[in-house]
């Protein structure tokens, strides 16, 4: 092999080692980033549910946290019925009285109480479909889907959609039994993305006062 030859083949070995280099040390790079990306996402996540306000229930049944920014709005208080509420952001809270802006006023978090009878049990999910489709008789107008189960403050919950046919709006739910005869209720109406992760930590932040 003569010197040229030599020469081209420890050139090209060269090469490749800087680009294999290249590449192992921009993968590196890629992950430290990423992982303090996703990191400090989550602490900032973690540091603006901490300072958000409490809502604490009329009844002192339960409390949970919101944006600063969102106001409760009292819609009925009969503990004995359905009590229920409106927490949307503070400039959507009033609305109403603005020129076409009537349906994005709806949009919002709307929570309350629910009292049911002391002999309707609702311990799984084939138990709250019954007691959805017997109390409300959503079948005929409406679907349920997306049925799973989650924890709220050591609680069992039951989270489902309710897509209406008629209009084609898509609401989420969360009911959450306690105390033998009452359920605590979240639904979703209309929320863009960003809203969707506020209804979560919402609802995930519950805590049961008695």
């Amino acid at each position: 092999m003569n010197k040229k030859s030599l020469a081209i083949i420890i050139a090209l070995v060269v090469a490749i080692l800087l680009i294999v280099i290249g590449l192992v040390t921009s993968q590196s790079s890629r992950r430290t980033y990423d992982n303090n990306f996703v990191k400090k996402s989550n602490q900032g996540g973690a540091n603006e549910s901490a300072n958000w306000k409490i809502f604490k229930d009329s009844f002192e049944r339960f409390q949970f946290k919101h944006p600063n920014d969102w106001v409760v709005t009292v819609m009925t208080r009969e503990p004995a019925a359905f009590d229920s509420h409106k927490l949307s952001p503070v400039d959507r809270a009033n609305c109403e009285n603005q020129e076409n802006s009537a349906d994005q006023c709806n949009n919002a978090i709307y929570f309350g109480v629910m009292p049911i009878s002391e002999d309707i049990k609702i311990n799984n999910l084939d138990e709250l479909k019954s007691f959805a489709f017997s109390q409300f008789g959503w079948p005929n107008v409406d679907a349920m889907d997306n049925f799973s189960q989650t924890m709220v403050d050591g609680r069992q919950a039951y989270r489902f959609s309710l897509v209406n046919q008629l209009v084609g709006v898509k609401n989420d739910f969360v009911w959450i039994p306690f105390d033998g005869n009452s359920i605590l209720s979240f639904m979703a109406l209309n929320l863009n993305d960003n809203e969707l992760v506020i209804f979560e930590k919402v609802f995930d932040s519950v805590k049961f006062i008695n």
